[in-house]
């Protein structure tokens, strides 16, 4: 399962921090916050091939991150939330707003 980070905590708007487990919900997510989907797609291939990028949305930067690595390492989860099981990391963020 992909793991994919939008944005940072420190931030909101475009730059909001919000946890994808797919693709596709990756992708959704951007397009709500102002890309247009051929875009959004386009920048989440590159940052599968790169894992870490800055987009440009609406003159504003987004970070993204690909965080597969988050539900196999326990250090990271805690560093990330404080999330003990991969279970509970998922759940927290599954009914987070997508905008």
């Amino acid at each position: 399962m992909k793991v994919i980070k939008l944005g940072h905590s420190a931030y909101k708007g475009t730059n909001a921090l919000r946890f994808c487990f797919s693709k596709a919900q990756a992708v959704r997510v951007l397009c709500h916050r102002g890309m247009t989907r051929v875009e959004a797609r386009q920048a989440i291939e590159s940052l599968l091939a790169s894992r870490w990028i800055t987009v440009r949305i609406n003159h504003e930067l987004c970070e993204m991150e690909d965080m597969t690595e988050i539900l196999s390492t326990p250090a990271l989860r805690s560093h990330h939330g404080y999330f003990s099981t991969p279970t509970e990391f998922k759940a927290t963020w599954k009914n987070a707003p997508e905008l």
